[in-house]
Order: structure tokens, then C-alpha cells, then sequence
């Protein structure tokens, strides 16, 4: 009878083992797709709610799934509307941090809902290409 019940506990504890490793793997796998994607669906959502007039580059994207913390490192913030607009600009910074409500949504719904926003450094350029046309 003893020797049942230690048998059945090591087959439970067995089995708890191979569905925790389970999880462990798809909780890695689900990390790296998502780390993977990110950068270019927020690429993406910045041009889409543009309606392409303007254009996000990054070097680096860090996400904190935890804390809800995206830090963009050495981002070009651009506008790309230069043949009819009389003023272009460009947005340079060492680094962003957002913090959003659900990552979730963004990378799913393409949702951005912010809670606050940092930005270090920024330089912000200014370009008059031609007499706006209120100008006299």
C-alpha cells in the first residue's frame, strides 16, 4: 500500500516537473516574440496614426513586461511630409521611456495608452523649406 502511494507521488511530482517546464518554455518563447516584434510594431503604429507623415527610428528597444516600461535608446523622430508641407521637422533623443497601461494591446489591439512619457536629450530641429503661404 506504502509503496502505491510512492509511486503515484512521484508520478504527480513527475508530471508537475514536465508541465512547469512547459510553461518555463513557452513563458521564454512568448518573451523572445514579443522582444522581437516590438520594435517594429511601434514603428509601425507611430506611422500608421500619422497616416505616414511621421517615421520613428531606434537603435535599441527595452522592454520591462512587469513594470509596463518601454526605453528607446538613440531614437530619430522624423516628419516625412516635405514635398507639401512648408515646415519639416526632426526629433532626435538619447533615450524615451514610456510607460503604458498594457503591452498587450499594443502589440495585439496596436492600442498605445500612455501613462506618462520621458525623454533625455532631445534635440529638435526645425526646417522652413519654403514661405507658408499666409506669409507675405
Amino acid at each position: 500500500m506504502i509503496f502505491v502511494e510512492i509511486k503515484k507521488r512521484k508520478r504527480f511530482i513527475k508530471r508537475l516537473l514536465a508541465v512547469t517546464g512547459i510553461l518555463v518554455v513557452m513563458f521564454f518563447l512568448l518573451q523572445m516574440w514579443f522582444f522581437r516584434n516590438a520594435q517594429t510594431i511601434l514603428k509601425q503604429y507611430i506611422t500608421e496614426q500619422s497616416d505616414g507623415r511621421i517615421e520613428l527610428e531606434l537603435a535599441d528597444l527595452d522592454l520591462n513586461i512587469f513594470s509596463k516600461q518601454l526605453q528607446i535608446r538613440e531614437g530619430d523622430l522624423r516628419s516625412t511630409d516635405s514635398t507639401t508641407a512648408p515646415v519639416t521637422y526632426r526629433v532626435t533623443f538619447s533615450k524615451l521611456s514610456i510607460k503604458v497601461n498594457s503591452l498587450w494591446q499594443l502589440l495585439f489591439e496596436k492600442k498605445l495608452l500612455l501613462d506618462s512619457i520621458k525623454i533625455y536629450n532631445p534635440e529638435i530641429r526645425v526646417m522652413q523649406w519654403r514661405k507658408g503661404l499666409n506669409s507675405a
